[in-house]
């Protein structure tokens, strides 16, 4: 590097901290553990702990909530706020002793490692189910999938949506009283009220906004105006459905120049390949299973979340 260049850019040893003043707000201080040194702007603030501080306490310090009121507190600036090394000086911490910090750091350590576990097995876990879903359905132009449950032979039937489905509209709910059946719209669960729409199971298909987030709704239920739900038609697996619709590239119908839009014509008008009812049950069922064993994922992840972030709220007050 030119000395001229040198002036631009801080070098950054191991076992430093480095923030940006200017972006702390929307970003985090970051923490050099490479064995070799690394540079950085000369906008960022560099520093290193003393003696004192277990550095890996210190960062998820800089995690807790009481660290973001600090920076509430004494960022400064018009337009665009500042939280410069002074003013990170300024803020109070409470330490324990040097072995306590040691162990409170080594523990969160752990339940980061864990999360990340976990969330490498939700994100496999969500890749297999996309691999599932293009080797159980037929490809364009094809009548056959590449896998298949044994026992089940021949060609699959090319039909329309809306012979095997009917496509139902949603509708206003602020007449509705509170209650205990959930209200749908294209981004999920709203609120719930005493009135139903459907008394059987639907697929949720969003009419305008988010038009390719497919929602399995379990009866009873009410759908706002935006989201249409399509129920089966006698002889044809819902859950079945429900994994086709997870395979349709909803965008490709899409009928506006704006907000993308499909109507009930669009839908009822979409070609398929579907097998006899016996394989769309196996098949619907499967990767029901597979929802079931995402939706778990899911949840042990959110726990772990919500138990790091309760530890950093009680630790670190």
């Amino acid at each position: 590097m030119r000395d001229a260049d040198k002036s631009m850019y801080y070098i950054v040893s191991p076992q430093s901290f480095a923030y940006n003043p200017a972006r702390i707000n929307i970003g985090s201080i970051g923490y050099q553990n490479l064995a070799k040194n690394v540079i950085v702007s000369s906008l960022y603030e560099v520093f290193k702990t003393t003696d004192e501080v277990n550095d890996r306490f210190l960062w998820y310090w800089f995690k807790s909530d009481t660290f973001q009121k600090l920076i509430e507190q004494y960022q400064e600036g018009g337009v665009r706020l500042y939280f410069y090394y002074d003013k990170l000086c300024m803020c109070s911490i409470s330490l324990p002793s040097v072995d306590e910090q040691r162990k409170i750091g080594a523990y969160l350590d752990h339940l980061d490692n864990l999360i990340t576990l976990h969330q490498r097995k939700l994100d496999r876990l969500k890749q297999l189910k996309q691999g599932y879903l293009q080797q159980m359905f037929p490809r364009d132009g094809e009548s056959v999938p590449r896998l298949r449950f044994a026992n089940f032979h021949g060609k699959w039937e090319q039909r329309k949506l809306g012979a095997i489905c009917k496509v139902n509209s949603g509708r206003d709910y602020k007449h509705l009283n509170e209650g205990n059946i959930p209200v749908y719209g294209t981004g999920g669960y709203m609120l719930s009220v005493d009135d139903k729409l459907s008394d059987v199971d639907g697929i949720g298909i969003g009419r305008k906004g988010t038009i390719d987030k497919p929602q399995y709704l379990k009866a009873p239920f009410w759908t706002v105006d935006t989201l249409f739900y399509m129920t089966s038609l006698p002889n044809n697996d819902l859950k079945f459905l429900f994994s086709l619709s997870q395979n349709i590239r909803w965008k490709r119908m899409d009928e506006s120049t704006g907000v993308p839009s499909l109507s009930k014509t669009s839908i009822e008008k979409i070609a398929c390949s579907f097998p006899c009812f016996e394989e769309q049950q196996k098949i619907g069922s499967f990767f029901e299973q597979m929802d079931e064993i995402i939706t778990f994922q899911q949840t042990q992840l959110d726990k772990l979340k919500l138990l790091k972030k309760s530890y950093l709220q009680k630790m670190f007050t």
